[in-house]
């Protein structure tokens, strides 16, 4: 139900009805913690992920899709914003980048560097962007929800 709940948020829907004849204590827990917002992308962390990358990757309140909107990639770049200061060296640059994997800019690239991204089409990395996770199978079908200044979150 969540899942559905989560496609509904996706569409722009804002109004959702839950009939309760059969939902669980548990689904009732679940429904509750729903950012209702913000699109909510499940993500599997690569299991190296710094501290750093961690921070910006789970900040509820900078993901927002750029407005130039790039054929590959989709940007957030509030986070190298607020997050110039960190370290962030580099780690997890494998050699290619596939559709769903989330990326942050590492210290290679120091005026852009703290900024995170999510692969739309394969492409090869040049050593600048650290994969810190890929979004889960099913919100694979939410990338085309992410449009031009749209919020968005990562959940576990």
């Amino acid at each position: 139900m969540v899942i559905q709940i989560r496609h509904y948020i996706a569409l722009w829907i804002d109004m959702i009805i839950i009939a309760n004849q059969f939902l669980t204590e548990y689904g009732l827990k679940m429904i509750n913690e729903i950012d209702y917002k913000n699109l909510s992308l499940k993500i599997e962390l690569n299991s190296n992920i710094t501290d750093s990358e961690q921070q910006i990757l789970f900040d509820k309140n900078i993901h927002k899709v750029r407005s130039d909107l790039a054929r590959d990639i989709i940007s957030s770049v509030i986070s190298r914003v607020i997050y110039q200061e960190l370290d962030i060296p580099a780690n997890n640059t494998n050699q290619w980048l596939e559709k769903g994997d989330v990326f942050i800019i590492n210290n290679k690239a120091q005026n852009y560097r703290g900024e995170l991204h999510i692969i739309t089409n394969k492409i090869k990395n040049d050593g600048i962007r650290n994969v810190v996770g890929k979004l889960s199978k099913e919100d694979l079908n939410f990338i085309p929800f992410l449009l031009s200044n749209r919020s968005f979150r990562f959940i576990l």
